[in-house]
Protein backbone atom coordinates (compact mmCIF):
# COMPACT_ATOMS: atom_id res chain seq x y z
CA UNK A 1 0.00 0.00 0.00
CA UNK A 2 1.41 3.39 -0.87
CA UNK A 3 1.35 5.47 1.94
CA UNK A 4 3.21 8.27 0.73
CA UNK A 5 2.63 12.26 0.46
CA UNK A 6 1.28 12.79 -3.08
CA UNK A 7 2.04 16.24 -3.75
CA UNK A 8 1.47 18.12 -7.33
CA UNK A 9 4.28 20.83 -7.97
CA UNK A 10 2.58 22.96 -10.54
CA UNK A 11 3.98 25.87 -12.90
CA UNK A 12 4.55 27.37 -16.48
CA UNK A 13 7.36 25.79 -17.61
CA UNK A 14 10.33 23.57 -16.77
CA UNK A 15 12.74 26.69 -19.37
CA UNK A 16 15.88 27.24 -17.32
CA UNK A 17 14.53 29.77 -15.14
CA UNK A 18 15.10 30.52 -11.63
CA UNK A 19 11.54 28.65 -10.58
CA UNK A 20 13.04 25.60 -12.35
CA UNK A 21 16.16 25.63 -10.47
CA UNK A 22 14.55 26.16 -7.26
CA UNK A 23 11.66 23.15 -8.26
CA UNK A 24 14.49 20.88 -9.40
CA UNK A 25 16.95 21.54 -6.17
CA UNK A 26 13.84 20.48 -4.45
CA UNK A 27 13.39 17.37 -6.24
CA UNK A 28 16.73 16.41 -5.49
CA UNK A 29 16.91 16.77 -1.82
CA UNK A 30 12.80 15.74 -1.03
CA UNK A 31 12.29 12.12 0.81
CA UNK A 32 10.86 10.73 -1.78
CA UNK A 33 10.80 7.67 0.48
CA UNK A 34 7.55 9.70 2.12
CA UNK A 35 6.98 11.88 -0.83
CA UNK A 36 5.86 11.08 -4.25
CA UNK A 37 6.23 14.09 -6.22
CA UNK A 38 4.73 15.04 -9.55
CA UNK A 39 5.53 18.12 -11.59
CA UNK A 40 2.66 19.62 -13.95
CA UNK A 41 4.12 21.40 -16.02
CA UNK A 42 3.25 23.61 -19.34
CA UNK A 43 6.02 23.54 -22.18
CA UNK A 44 8.80 24.23 -22.46
CA UNK A 45 10.22 21.40 -20.30
CA UNK A 46 13.98 21.08 -20.88
CA UNK A 47 15.33 17.63 -21.71
CA UNK A 48 18.02 17.53 -18.85
CA UNK A 49 15.96 17.84 -16.70
CA UNK A 50 13.23 14.77 -17.82
CA UNK A 51 15.96 12.94 -17.97
CA UNK A 52 17.35 13.73 -14.54
CA UNK A 53 13.86 13.46 -13.02
CA UNK A 54 13.18 10.06 -14.48
CA UNK A 55 16.30 8.90 -12.33
CA UNK A 56 14.94 10.53 -9.31
CA UNK A 57 11.77 8.96 -9.51
CA UNK A 58 10.07 12.22 -10.18
CA UNK A 59 6.94 12.03 -12.83
CA UNK A 60 6.97 14.94 -15.19
CA UNK A 61 3.38 15.55 -16.63
CA UNK A 62 3.32 17.51 -19.53
CA UNK A 63 0.84 20.06 -20.22
CA UNK A 64 0.47 22.29 -23.29
CA UNK A 65 1.66 25.74 -23.26
CA UNK A 66 0.76 28.02 -20.93
CA UNK A 67 1.45 31.17 -22.68
CA UNK A 68 0.20 30.19 -26.16
CA UNK A 69 -2.95 28.18 -25.13
CA UNK A 70 -4.38 28.63 -21.64
CA UNK A 71 -7.52 27.32 -22.14
CA UNK A 72 -6.00 23.73 -22.97
CA UNK A 73 -3.18 24.17 -20.47
CA UNK A 74 -6.27 24.70 -17.57
CA UNK A 75 -8.55 21.67 -19.36
CA UNK A 76 -5.44 19.33 -19.15
CA UNK A 77 -4.51 20.50 -15.48
CA UNK A 78 -8.22 19.60 -14.65
CA UNK A 79 -8.19 16.55 -16.14
CA UNK A 80 -4.65 14.93 -14.38
CA UNK A 81 -5.40 16.32 -11.19
CA UNK A 82 -8.52 14.37 -11.30
CA UNK A 83 -7.16 11.35 -12.34
CA UNK A 84 -4.64 11.44 -8.73
CA UNK A 85 -5.64 12.46 -5.79
CA UNK A 86 -2.76 14.86 -4.34
CA UNK A 87 -2.63 15.44 -0.82
CA UNK A 88 -1.55 18.72 -2.03
CA UNK A 89 -1.14 21.19 -4.78
CA UNK A 90 2.21 23.51 -4.41
CA UNK A 91 2.02 26.11 -7.45
CA UNK A 92 4.86 28.37 -8.46
CA UNK A 93 4.63 31.98 -9.78
CA UNK A 94 4.97 35.76 -9.16
CA UNK A 95 1.50 37.14 -8.73
CA UNK A 96 -2.07 36.21 -8.56
CA UNK A 97 -2.38 35.00 -11.73
CA UNK A 98 -2.04 31.80 -10.66
CA UNK A 99 -5.36 32.02 -9.55
CA UNK A 100 -6.75 29.26 -11.93
CA UNK A 101 -4.20 26.88 -10.80
CA UNK A 102 -5.65 27.27 -7.14
CA UNK A 103 -8.84 27.16 -8.52
CA UNK A 104 -8.84 24.32 -10.13
CA UNK A 105 -7.27 22.32 -7.30
CA UNK A 106 -10.05 23.29 -4.89
CA UNK A 107 -12.35 22.15 -8.06
CA UNK A 108 -10.37 19.16 -7.15
CA UNK A 109 -10.99 18.64 -3.76
CA UNK A 110 -7.32 19.23 -2.81
CA UNK A 111 -7.25 20.68 0.92
CA UNK A 112 -3.93 21.97 0.91
CA UNK A 113 -3.10 24.78 -1.63
CA UNK A 114 0.21 26.37 -1.29
CA UNK A 115 1.08 29.35 -3.13
CA UNK A 116 4.60 29.95 -3.27
CA UNK A 117 6.03 33.64 -4.76
CA UNK A 118 9.39 34.03 -6.46
CA UNK A 119 9.27 37.77 -7.43
CA UNK A 120 8.36 40.86 -6.17
CA UNK A 121 6.00 42.43 -9.06
CA UNK A 122 4.60 40.92 -12.38
CA UNK A 123 3.62 42.31 -15.86
CA UNK A 124 0.27 42.17 -15.76
CA UNK A 125 -0.65 44.60 -12.35
CA UNK A 126 -4.13 45.09 -13.56
CA UNK A 127 -4.93 41.54 -13.78
CA UNK A 128 -3.26 41.00 -10.48
CA UNK A 129 -4.99 43.80 -8.06
CA UNK A 130 -8.64 41.90 -10.07
CA UNK A 131 -7.61 38.57 -9.22
CA UNK A 132 -6.11 39.48 -5.63
CA UNK A 133 -9.52 39.27 -3.79
CA UNK A 134 -10.15 35.41 -5.41
CA UNK A 135 -6.61 34.75 -5.09
CA UNK A 136 -6.62 35.22 -0.86
CA UNK A 137 -9.50 33.04 -0.51
CA UNK A 138 -8.28 30.32 -2.83
CA UNK A 139 -5.08 29.22 -1.66
CA UNK A 140 -4.89 28.12 2.42
CA UNK A 141 -0.87 28.53 2.61
CA UNK A 142 1.33 30.48 2.02
CA UNK A 143 5.27 30.70 1.11
CA UNK A 144 7.96 33.27 -0.21
CA UNK A 145 11.58 33.22 -1.23
CA UNK A 146 12.13 36.61 0.95
CA UNK A 147 10.46 39.21 2.64
CA UNK A 148 9.48 41.55 -0.15
CA UNK A 149 8.33 38.78 -2.80
CA UNK A 150 5.98 37.79 0.31
CA UNK A 151 4.97 40.97 0.83
CA UNK A 152 4.25 41.82 -2.43
CA UNK A 153 1.83 38.71 -3.03
CA UNK A 154 0.48 38.39 0.29
CA UNK A 155 0.66 41.54 2.04
CA UNK A 156 -0.27 41.62 5.46
CA UNK A 157 -1.61 38.24 5.60
CA UNK A 158 0.83 35.15 7.07
CA UNK A 159 2.92 33.62 5.26
CA UNK A 160 6.20 31.37 5.44
CA UNK A 161 10.25 32.10 4.06
CA UNK A 162 11.65 29.74 2.39
CA UNK A 163 15.34 30.32 1.43
CA UNK A 164 16.02 29.08 -1.99
CA UNK A 165 18.86 26.50 -1.34
CA UNK A 166 21.90 25.93 -3.12
CA UNK A 167 24.10 22.82 -2.72
CA UNK A 168 27.34 24.93 -2.03
CA UNK A 169 29.96 22.01 -2.85
CA UNK A 170 28.44 22.33 -6.20
CA UNK A 171 28.76 25.89 -6.94
CA UNK A 172 32.43 25.92 -4.38
CA UNK A 173 35.33 27.81 -6.74
CA UNK A 174 38.00 25.86 -8.22
CA UNK A 175 41.07 26.95 -10.22
CA UNK A 176 40.90 23.84 -12.80
CA UNK A 177 36.53 24.85 -13.31
CA UNK A 178 38.00 28.54 -13.91
CA UNK A 179 40.83 27.36 -16.37
CA UNK A 180 38.69 25.30 -18.20
CA UNK A 181 36.02 27.42 -18.69
CA UNK A 182 38.41 30.49 -19.60
CA UNK A 183 40.10 28.66 -22.14
CA UNK A 184 36.62 27.94 -23.51
CA UNK A 185 35.45 31.38 -24.41
CA UNK A 186 38.89 32.53 -24.87
CA UNK A 187 40.32 34.36 -22.08
CA UNK A 188 42.81 34.62 -20.74
CA UNK A 189 44.09 37.10 -17.85
CA UNK A 190 41.50 39.37 -18.69
CA UNK A 191 38.98 40.69 -16.16
CA UNK A 192 35.78 39.07 -16.91
CA UNK A 193 32.66 40.78 -15.72
CA UNK A 194 29.65 37.73 -15.83
CA UNK A 195 25.70 37.90 -15.75
CA UNK A 196 23.32 34.88 -15.61
CA UNK A 197 19.85 35.10 -16.71
CA UNK A 198 17.39 35.24 -19.05
CA UNK A 199 17.27 37.73 -21.97
CA UNK A 200 13.96 39.41 -20.93
CA UNK A 201 12.73 43.05 -19.81
CA UNK A 202 12.95 41.97 -16.09
CA UNK A 203 17.02 41.54 -16.23
CA UNK A 204 17.54 44.89 -18.16
CA UNK A 205 20.64 44.03 -20.49
CA UNK A 206 20.31 47.16 -22.19
CA UNK A 207 21.06 49.09 -18.84
CA UNK A 208 24.48 46.96 -18.30
CA UNK A 209 25.58 46.74 -22.21
CA UNK A 210 25.29 50.33 -21.67
CA UNK A 211 27.22 50.57 -18.29
CA UNK A 212 30.02 47.98 -20.05
CA UNK A 213 30.21 50.92 -22.93
CA UNK A 214 32.20 53.15 -20.18
CA UNK A 215 33.56 49.86 -19.01
CA UNK A 216 34.95 49.34 -22.07
CA UNK A 217 36.33 53.00 -22.24
CA UNK A 218 38.51 52.59 -18.85
CA UNK A 219 40.02 49.08 -19.77
CA UNK A 220 39.70 47.65 -22.93
CA UNK A 221 40.89 44.39 -22.05
CA UNK A 222 37.86 43.82 -20.33
CA UNK A 223 35.42 41.16 -21.13
CA UNK A 224 31.48 40.68 -20.63
CA UNK A 225 30.44 37.29 -19.97
CA UNK A 226 26.52 36.63 -20.35
CA UNK A 227 24.97 33.35 -19.75
CA UNK A 228 21.40 32.35 -21.05
CA UNK A 229 19.13 32.73 -23.70
CA UNK A 230 15.46 34.06 -24.11
CA UNK A 231 13.36 36.33 -25.89
CA UNK A 232 15.50 39.43 -25.92
CA UNK A 233 19.03 37.95 -27.10
CA UNK A 234 18.88 38.46 -30.76
CA UNK A 235 17.95 42.06 -30.07
CA UNK A 236 20.88 42.61 -27.55
CA UNK A 237 23.11 40.72 -29.75
CA UNK A 238 22.43 43.24 -32.60
CA UNK A 239 23.00 46.19 -30.67
CA UNK A 240 25.94 44.89 -29.25
CA UNK A 241 27.42 43.87 -32.61
CA UNK A 242 27.02 47.50 -33.79
CA UNK A 243 29.31 48.87 -31.13
CA UNK A 244 32.89 49.43 -30.42
CA UNK A 245 33.05 47.14 -27.72
CA UNK A 246 31.47 44.21 -29.80
CA UNK A 247 34.56 41.79 -29.30
CA UNK A 248 34.52 42.34 -25.77
CA UNK A 249 31.02 40.95 -25.15
CA UNK A 250 31.00 37.24 -25.14
CA UNK A 251 27.36 36.00 -25.43
CA UNK A 252 27.28 32.41 -24.32
CA UNK A 253 23.87 31.09 -24.27
CA UNK A 254 22.62 28.75 -21.97
CA UNK A 255 24.81 26.06 -19.89
CA UNK A 256 24.32 23.02 -17.27
CA UNK A 257 28.10 23.90 -16.35
CA UNK A 258 27.46 27.31 -14.98
CA UNK A 259 29.71 26.55 -11.84
CA UNK A 260 32.13 26.49 -14.36
CA UNK A 261 31.03 29.86 -15.61
CA UNK A 262 31.16 31.39 -12.42
CA UNK A 263 34.41 30.39 -11.75
CA UNK A 264 35.27 31.64 -14.86
CA UNK A 265 34.00 35.46 -13.82
CA UNK A 266 36.17 37.60 -11.30
CA UNK A 267 32.69 40.54 -10.67
CA UNK A 268 29.18 39.36 -11.01
CA UNK A 269 26.54 41.63 -12.24
CA UNK A 270 22.57 41.57 -11.72
CA UNK A 271 20.87 45.15 -12.73
CA UNK A 272 17.30 43.43 -12.62
CA UNK A 273 14.39 45.95 -12.51
CA UNK A 274 12.85 43.54 -9.91
CA UNK A 275 13.61 40.31 -8.18
CA UNK A 276 12.45 38.30 -5.07
CA UNK A 277 15.82 36.21 -4.07
CA UNK A 278 17.15 35.37 -6.91
CA UNK A 279 18.78 31.83 -6.96
CA UNK A 280 22.08 33.69 -8.91
CA UNK A 281 23.56 35.52 -6.55
CA UNK A 282 23.71 32.76 -3.96
CA UNK A 283 25.26 31.05 -6.65
CA UNK A 284 27.58 33.59 -7.35
CA UNK A 285 28.76 34.37 -3.82
CA UNK A 286 29.49 30.56 -3.26
CA UNK A 287 31.70 30.94 -5.78
CA UNK A 288 33.42 33.70 -4.22
CA UNK A 289 32.41 36.28 -6.57
CA UNK A 290 31.61 39.68 -5.58
CA UNK A 291 28.03 41.04 -6.64
CA UNK A 292 27.18 44.12 -7.85
CA UNK A 293 23.23 44.18 -7.98
CA UNK A 294 20.42 46.55 -8.37
CA UNK A 295 18.82 48.30 -5.18
CA UNK A 296 15.80 47.00 -6.64
CA UNK A 297 16.88 42.90 -5.51
CA UNK A 298 16.03 42.19 -2.31
CA UNK A 299 18.73 42.69 0.78
CA UNK A 300 18.43 39.55 2.25
CA UNK A 301 20.63 38.46 -0.93
CA UNK A 302 23.70 39.77 0.67
CA UNK A 303 23.91 36.54 2.12
CA UNK A 304 28.54 36.92 2.45
CA UNK A 305 28.29 41.11 2.97
CA UNK A 306 30.35 41.08 -0.80
CA UNK A 307 27.55 42.94 -2.30
CA UNK A 308 27.30 46.18 -3.54
CA UNK A 309 23.36 47.15 -4.41
CA UNK A 310 23.67 50.74 -6.70
CA UNK A 311 20.72 52.43 -7.91
CA UNK A 312 19.76 51.85 -11.50
CA UNK A 313 18.98 55.79 -12.10
CA UNK A 314 22.64 56.06 -12.56
CA UNK A 315 24.57 54.30 -14.86
CA UNK A 316 27.99 56.25 -14.19
CA UNK A 317 27.38 54.72 -10.08
CA UNK A 318 27.46 51.59 -11.84
CA UNK A 319 30.91 52.56 -13.95
CA UNK A 320 32.43 53.25 -10.47
CA UNK A 321 31.03 50.80 -8.59
CA UNK A 322 32.75 48.19 -11.05
CA UNK A 323 35.67 49.57 -11.59
CA UNK A 324 36.42 49.67 -7.85
CA UNK A 325 36.32 46.12 -7.86
CA UNK A 326 38.26 45.84 -10.71
CA UNK A 327 41.02 46.79 -9.28
CA UNK A 328 40.12 45.10 -6.01
CA UNK A 329 39.29 41.46 -7.24
CA UNK A 330 43.23 41.15 -8.24
CA UNK A 331 44.03 41.02 -4.06
CA UNK A 332 40.84 38.70 -3.39
CA UNK A 333 42.18 34.57 -2.95
CA UNK A 334 39.16 32.99 -4.66
CA UNK A 335 39.14 30.27 -3.32
CA UNK A 336 39.57 31.17 0.50
CA UNK A 337 36.37 34.13 -0.21
CA UNK A 338 34.57 30.86 -1.71
CA UNK A 339 35.20 29.02 1.17
CA UNK A 340 34.10 31.23 3.94
CA UNK A 341 30.93 32.29 1.67
CA UNK A 342 29.93 28.68 1.87
CA UNK A 343 29.95 28.47 5.35
CA UNK A 344 27.65 31.98 6.12
CA UNK A 345 25.50 30.36 3.60
CA UNK A 346 25.03 27.00 5.10
CA UNK A 347 24.75 28.70 8.84
CA UNK A 348 21.74 31.24 7.18
CA UNK A 349 19.95 28.37 5.79
CA UNK A 350 20.62 28.51 2.10
CA UNK A 351 21.70 25.62 1.74
CA UNK A 352 19.29 23.03 -0.14
CA UNK A 353 19.39 20.31 2.45
CA UNK A 354 18.01 23.14 4.94
CA UNK A 355 15.37 24.32 2.67
CA UNK A 356 13.97 21.33 1.82
CA UNK A 357 13.91 20.03 5.17
CA UNK A 358 11.94 23.33 6.15
CA UNK A 359 9.68 22.29 2.91
CA UNK A 360 9.19 19.10 3.92
CA UNK A 361 7.90 20.21 7.91
CA UNK A 362 5.37 23.06 6.01
CA UNK A 363 3.87 19.90 4.28
CA UNK A 364 3.44 18.13 7.02
CA UNK A 365 1.95 20.96 9.22
CA UNK A 366 0.02 22.22 5.86
CA UNK A 367 -1.66 18.31 6.27
CA UNK A 368 -2.00 17.96 9.89
CA UNK A 369 -3.83 21.07 10.26
CA UNK A 370 -6.55 20.48 7.86
CA UNK A 371 -6.73 16.44 9.02
CA UNK A 372 -6.75 17.50 12.94
CA UNK A 373 -3.65 16.27 14.18
CA UNK A 374 -1.90 17.99 16.65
Amino acid sequence: MNNKIKIAMITANMDRTGISTVIMNYCRNIDLAKYEVDLLVGYQILNEYRNECEKLGVTIVELPSKSENPRAFYKMLKVKLHEKKYDIAHVHGNSAMIVPELFVAWCNGIDVRIAHSHNTTCSHLLMNKILRPIFNILYTDAVACSVPAGKWMFGKRKYRIISNGINCQSFTFSKNKRAEFRKEIGVDKQIVIGHVGQFNDQKNHIFLINVFAEIFKYDNSVKLLLIGNGPLYDEIKNIVSKSSYKDNVIFYGETNSVQKAYAAMDIFVLPSLHEGLPLVLVEAQASGLSCIVSDQVSKEANITENMEFVSLEDESSWKNKIVYFIKKCKEIDREQQSLLSCQKIAQKGYDIVTSTEVLQDLYLDCLNKVRGNN
